[in-house]
């Protein structure tokens, strides 16, 4: 059957448009799990010469080359506003890289495997339950670092108890007194400062080339006074 062609501008061919449905099995966001498209595909050949007969075959894999571009930016449950992103991508004529052909697409209906659907809807629901759970404990959290910083600084605790109750200025002593007895009870106990606390922490703190030669001259120090006893406390302490 002889087709009916138009001549376009500057000499071009225009054959007349062919179009086929087909099954396109495209990958998601959700690795190694596909969506189902049915897509109608248009494709039109634009050459001197008549359509070669892979001429389809060119547009079928552009279409679905493009369409497997949008569908791995969704996950399973959002095959629904796939559809409509690729309705939107694929209606405009597109040119075919390498052929004179153009072509588009219409996607008919597009759906998930049921079951993996049901995985990935189980597994965005456990995510989430996570990530709500996280910031829970996250603002506990929070919270208890700001406790802590009111009840061990008594005047900023009571300002934030006066921003709350400026008509009752009379119980402020009394609530500046609450503060300071918890802050007496609940601070952690200062011990003085001496030489030996800072030794300790320096051995504490220190990395290993350091932690050692403040060893070393320690048990020099204590073998010039004649405490080889203390020297070797020091090492079986060290783990020398």
């Amino acid at each position: 059957m002889t087709m009916a062609v138009s001549q376009g501008r500057a000499g071009t061919t225009w054959y007349p448009v062919q179009s086929d449905t087909y099954n396109l099995s495209l990958n998601s966001a959700d690795e190694l799990l596909c969506f189902q498209a049915e897509v109608i595909i248009e494709a039109q050949w634009v050459g001197a010469e008549s359509p070669p007969p892979a001429m389809f075959s060119m547009a079928q894999a552009h279409v679905a080359h493009r369409a497997d571009e949008m569908s791995r930016r969704r996950t399973l449950t959002q095959f629904e506003r796939l559809q409509g992103e690729l309705n939107a991508a694929l209606f405009s004529w597109m040119p075919v890289p390498g052929a004179p052909v153009r072509a588009r697409g219409h996607c008919v209906s597009i759906q998930p495997d049921e079951e993996m659907l049901a995985v990935v809807e189980a597994r965005e629901r456990e995510n989430g339950r996570r990530a709500a759970l996280s910031w829970q404990v996250e603002q506990r959290l929070r919270a208890e670092e700001h406790a802590r910083s009111l009840i061990l600084d008594p005047l900023r605790a009571t300002a934030s108890w006066f921003i709350d109750n400026q008509d009752s200025p009379e119980q402020a002593v009394v609530i500046a007194q609450h503060f300071q007895e918890l802050r007496d009870i609940l601070s952690p106990e200062r011990q003085p400062e001496s030489p030996g606390t800072l030794v300790d922490e320096v051995l504490t703190t220190a990395d290993d080339v350091v932690r050692e030669r403040l060893v070393f001259l320690l048990g020099n120090a204590f073998s010039s006074y004649g405490r080889e006893d203390l020297r070797a406390r020091l090492t079986s302490l060290l783990g020398g």
